[in-house]
């Protein structure tokens, strides 16, 4: 790696925020379904949750990214990746379909279903966390402590913050639990989308972590 290499990072700091800043108006993710599941939440809630913040962010990512983006970064040409978000929806949404018609049509299949639920939502997440880990092994290259807190605390505070004020309006513990997941996962590949047309490289993979020498 070249020695500059931390003189680069520091350069693009700003983009940096950038990331991190689109990171946090994307909507929810679909990790946050299997979490809820396995950490017994309430999943219907969750799965409401994903498909009403990802249909919203059709008005509220363009409305976060072109008035405060370009605060942020002023010379980005900011296009919002309508098509990956429409993908994003139906990939929710004909789940469900297929679900509540198994449920309807063949009631019998369920119990068996709900059997394999758990165990495939185990292997997702951990497909994700060691073959997506080794896949961008090198992003720990241009980590830095300040990247690091970042991005442990965007989504710590979502939970956090997601539980009190579910405590607070007196929901269920399942549905805190759910909402609390809901809140602090994000779907990233919409911030990732944006930042790529957004700014050219290799500024914008700095941004998403995707930069080595």
């Amino acid at each position: 790696m070249d020695e500059s290499y931390g003189g680069k990072v520091q350069k693009y700091e700003l983009e940096l925020r950038l990331g991190l800043f689109l990171n946090g108006c994307s909507p929810g993710g679909g990790a946050s379904n299997m979490w809820t599941h396995l950490l017994d939440g309430s999943l219907d809630l969750s799965i409401m949750m994903t498909t009403v913040s990802t249909l919203l962010s059709f008005a509220t990512v363009p409305l976060w990214v072109l008035t405060l983006g370009p605060v942020i970064l002023a010379s980005g040409n900011f296009v919002i990746p309508f098509g990956d978000i429409i993908i994003t929806v139906v990939s929710l949404i004909f789940p469900c379909v297929v679900g509540i018609a198994l449920q309807y049509f063949f009631p019998k299949v369920i119990p068996y279903c709900k059997k394999v639920l758990s165990p495939f939502s185990i292997f997702i997440l951990v497909f994700i966390f060691t073959v997506g880990v080794y896949a961008y092994r090198y992003t720990f290259s241009i980590i830095t402590w300040k990247s690091i807190l970042a991005g442990l605390l965007l989504p710590l505070l979502g939970y956090i913050l997601g539980l009190i004020l579910a405590g607070i309006f007196r929901q269920s513990w399942k549905k805190c639990i759910a909402i609390s997941i809901e809140t602090g996962v994000q779907n990233t590949t919409i911030a990732v989308i944006i930042l790529n047309v957004a700014i050219p490289p290799p500024v914008s993979n700095i941004a998403t972590g995707e930069y080595i020498q």
